[in-house]
């Protein structure tokens, strides 16, 4: 297999690219971090509009466009302490509001069911057993939308 130079450059740019993000959902959580960085997005996506706009910038520059506190500093013309200080005040926010609100929760369990429910489906033809479980199902997500 023969390899382009663009081509490596392009899987390098991409290793380098997860390497940061890896890094910093390191620095700001510690383990399971994928699966923060997950959480974080669609955590952002649900509660942005009740940030302020300064926060929202730069969540949005530091994880989205993936710059460094330092270069987020120097664009606000602040200390990189202080951006890391907005972000954990942001993120606080965040996990603030979802332990109020719970939409994440509502969210991350709806998909659970529904993934459950089509794995049921894409089997074929369901038994009686697949058939209860489905109704349980609908009855999960009719109580826990209903609370």
């Amino acid at each position: 297999m023969i390899f382009t130079y663009s081509a490596i450059l392009q899987h390098l740019h991409f290793l380098f690219f997860f390497a940061t993000i890896w890094r910093k959902v390191f620095f700001l959580y510690g383990g399971a971090m994928l699966e923060r960085l997950n959480r974080i997005n669609v955590l952002y996506d649900i509660y942005s509009p009740l940030l302020t706009g300064r926060q929202q910038e730069v969540l949005k520059l530091y994880f989205s466009d993936n710059l460094s506190l330092g270069e987020i500093a120097q664009e606000y013309g602040v200390s990189r302490q202080a951006v890391h200080d907005l972000i954990r005040r942001a993120l606080s926010s965040i996990e603030a509001f979802e332990k109020k609100l719970g939409l994440y929760s509502l969210f991350h369990f709806q998909q659970e069911r529904l993934l459950e429910a089509d794995r049921i489906l894409q089997k074929g033809q369901p038994d009686r057993a697949d058939l209860e479980r489905l109704k349980e199902i609908v009855r999960e997500l009719r109580q826990k939308n209903e609370q």
